[in-house]
């Protein structure tokens, strides 16, 4: 009754924030799928690099450090630094792919991940570490409402910034790169060294309350960016009429194109005002010029099928 009763908490709260993220996306969601990859590898991947270094770690740990501080060395040190890193790494691969251009879709992915771990993580502590009911409902709201939340931002945060430098002039990516897995860390080790101790408990819950803050408010700055992507790229790509409606949140009113046209023409332009963008930081990729070339095509049949059979 325990297994099932952990395996629902972890599952249902973090499944939930998982949605709400994605859903968030709203003017050019990430594939399910792909999110959902970024979602095993942290429940999955990334939990089992997390245990296997945790323990080599700790084997340096106890033979350096007396036994008093080892627990504190790990919490506050070694888990935070191990998590993060494990948890990011299966970014790099993402920066690569072309779904992946701008900073949004980097906090998607990166959420995931988080939230993947923060999950499998959440599954193990409340089977481990209640003796009690009152004790087990305790370890459910904190870890779903916090440390889930923690896992979720701060590799969200790395996600940001990945999605922010791929199609940015920065000099020196790697070592932004660096610095976003360092302030993950930073996040990691504060709400672990706030929970430690029963007097800096609250510390911990207003600095993540805080985290999120932050976290919201890049989400809307990104998609604010995405509406001038979308109203840049697009102008003179389609008739003003439509653009206006493509490049703001009126796309998502009916009436303005025959309905049964709508979800077409708000994925095909939506896709090309990015590859146009792309295009300008991937000089003569064939490929992505074949795709704006067919993207073209396709939205100039949808507008001439709506001339000829009108509203």
């Amino acid at each position: 009754m325990l297994i099932l009763s952990s395996f629902i908490a972890a599952i249902f709260p973090i499944t939930l924030y998982l949605y709400i993220i994605w859903k968030m996306d709203k003017y050019e969601p990430e594939p399910l799928k792909f999110v959902l990859q970024h979602f095993i590898w942290g429940a999955l991947g990334a939990i089992i690099f997390a245990i296997l270094g945790s323990a080599l770690i700790s084997i340096g740990v106890d033979y350096i450090f007396a036994e008093k501080f080892r627990h504190l060395i790990m919490t506050i040190v070694a888990a935070p630094f191990l998590e993060e890193i494990v948890k990011a790494s299966y970014l790099r691969k993402t920066y690569f792919d072309k779904r992946l251009d701008n900073i949004t879709d980097g906090l998607v992915y990166g959420a995931a991940i988080g939230l993947g771990f923060g999950m499998t993580e959440n599954f193990f502590y409340f089977i481990t570490y209640a003796d009690s009911f009152e004790e087990w409902m305790w370890l459910v709201i904190i870890r779903s409402g916090f440390s889930a939340v923690m896992h979720c931002m701060s590799t969200g945060l790395v996600g940001a910034f990945i999605g922010y430098l791929k199609y940015s002039k920065v000099k020196n990516k790697s070592r932004m790169v660096g610095s976003a897995i360092s302030l993950a860390i930073l996040i990691h080790a504060f709400w672990n060294l706030s929970v430690s101790f029963y007097e800096t408990y609250n510390f911990g819950f207003v600095f993540i309350i805080m985290v999120v803050i932050t976290f919201i408010a890049i989400f809307k700055y990104s998609l604010g960016f995405e509406r001038k992507v979308l109203k840049n790229e697009l102008a003179g790509e389609l008739p003003e009429s439509l653009s206006k409606y493509l490049s703001s949140d009126l796309r998502f009113r009916r009436g303005w194109i025959r309905e049964s046209m709508r979800p077409d023409i708000i994925r095909l332009s939506t896709r090309l005002a990015f590859r146009k963008r792309q295009m300008r930081f991937l000089k003569n990729d064939y490929h992505i010029e074949k795709e704006i070339i067919n993207l073209r095509e396709r939205i100039r049949e949808i507008i001439l099928l709506e001339k000829d059979i009108g509203l």
